[in-house]
């Protein structure tokens, strides 16, 4: 409560004492806020390892507290924390220490459990809402904790309530936005949300206040990591892990979309996508197999399962568009505008590789059943591989297709034949 007082006080603008009272709320406050958030989340006080952290460790043993103070602790450390950084009293270091402990920043996310990652973003999000104009690594955090946010399969108002932050953050034009911020709660299959990842990044780009840094190669590892601890999440949870992965690849397919889009010229960062262009490799490879195997049991089925070769490719196309292969396209452009430099391949990456192979050699076979499945197939890769009608072959996004184009060609396909 005395607390509050001094927080209130100083915001109305007290001046008698007003940097000590700061001083003191920074110091000897702030910790104790700290210490009684951590009596409903006690991890929070102990170091990476386990071991008990010295700050507020002591305050918080063997103290039980209602529902509703922890609820008024946790407000009151996001507006203690905001206030000052506001006046400069703790850089955003201390503050992102704050937020995200036990564990660096870079750790949390793919570390924490549901429960400590709601607080997270409630912290997150709350300290920069009370933030004037907050800086360029405060809002780097925000992104990167509203990307986890996106494919985070706790799902709840903490979307909405980081949306609203980051949009307000970031400056961007509200009358353009996608849908209102309440309706990202409803989506389901993560197209909402994919619009939303895009249209975050179309807005970094577009505005020239707005570095492209604020999106940069930690930002796409954090959330490969988390999508893929959030994997093992939902198996430990007992269900639902098709649905939630399916909505959370349409997000990472947007984010790299995006984020090739916004380094486009830069070879170096464009290299930074690596690891999302790998992990949708990946789950595209280890989703060939079993998309066929689909596909076969749904053409078995019926009183004439030997149906006209247009109506089963149209089947088959169709069951691509419905399944994790969707992305498939858009993963092979992505990697022709990564791994080619200066007209040719340098480096294919290890989840190209792995999805060509699986597309080649691990899951064709010769019977017709398998024909149309695998036509519509090699018509995703082949027209990610050509490049646009209108593109120029000596150069860009149409030269990076054609050098991929000869050397999948050249390796794959003439091993393959």
């Amino acid at each position: 409560g005395f607390a509050y007082a001094a927080l209130v006080l100083q915001r109305a603008g007290a001046t008698e004492g007003s940097e000590e009272a700061v001083d003191a709320l920074a110091e000897a406050l702030l910790p104790k806020i700290d210490g009684l958030v951590n009596t409903g989340y006690p991890i929070r006080s102990k170091d990476a390892g386990g071991a008990s952290a010295d700050a507020g460790a002591e305050d918080s043993v063997g103290i039980a507290v209602s529902e509703d103070t922890l609820t008024m602790a946790v407000r009151l450390l996001c507006e203690v924390v905001a206030f000052l950084l506001c006046e400069g009293k703790i850089t955003w270091e201390r503050a992102s220490a704050i937020v995200h402990q036990p564990y660096s920043p870079q750790q949390f996310w793919s570390s924490a459990n549901a429960h400590y990652r709601s607080l997270a973003y409630k912290l997150t999000s709350s300290i920069a809402s009370g933030t004037a104009g907050p800086c360029f690594k405060q809002r780097e955090s925000l992104l990167g904790a509203w990307i986890v946010c996106m494919v985070d399969p706790s799902r709840g108002r903490h979307q909405v309530q980081v949306t609203d932050a980051l949009v307000t953050a970031l400056g961007l034009g509200k009358a353009d936005l996608p849908s209102a911020p309440s309706e990202i709660r409803s989506d389901r299959d993560g197209t909402l949300r994919a619009s939303w990842v895009g249209f975050v990044l179309r807005g970094i780009c577009s505005d020239p206040r707005l570095p492209s840094a604020l999106v940069s190669f930690q930002t796409i590892k954090t959330a490969c990591d988390f999508f893929l601890a959030a994997q093992k999440e939902v198996v430990g949870s007992g269900g639902g892990r098709q649905g939630w992965e399916r909505a959370a690849l349409n997000v990472l397919a947007a984010l790299l979309g995006g984020y090739l889009e916004l380094k486009r010229g830069d070879g170096p960062a464009l290299a930074g996508a690596g690891p999302l262009l790998d992990l949708l490799s990946r789950t595209a490879a280890g989703n060939l197999g079993g998309c066929l195997d689909l596909f076969l049991r749904s053409e078995s089925k019926g009183p004439n399962p030997r149906l006209g070769t247009i109506e089963s490719l149209g089947s088959a196309r169709m069951q691509i568009r419905g399944s994790p292969l969707v992305h498939l396209k858009s993963v092979v452009e992505a990697a022709a505008s990564i791994v080619v430099k200066d007209g040719r391949v340098w480096a294919p990456s290890r989840g190209l590789h792995d999805v060509l192979v699986a597309a080649f050699e691990l899951v064709p076979g010769t019977g017709p059943a398998r024909e149309p499945f695998m036509t519509a197939l090699y018509e995703e890769i082949s027209s990610a591989l050509c490049p646009p009608a209108d593109a120029s072959s000596g150069g860009g996004g149409g030269g990076g297709r054609d050098a991929l184009s000869h050397f999948v060609l050249g390796t794959y396909v003439r091993r393959w034949l």
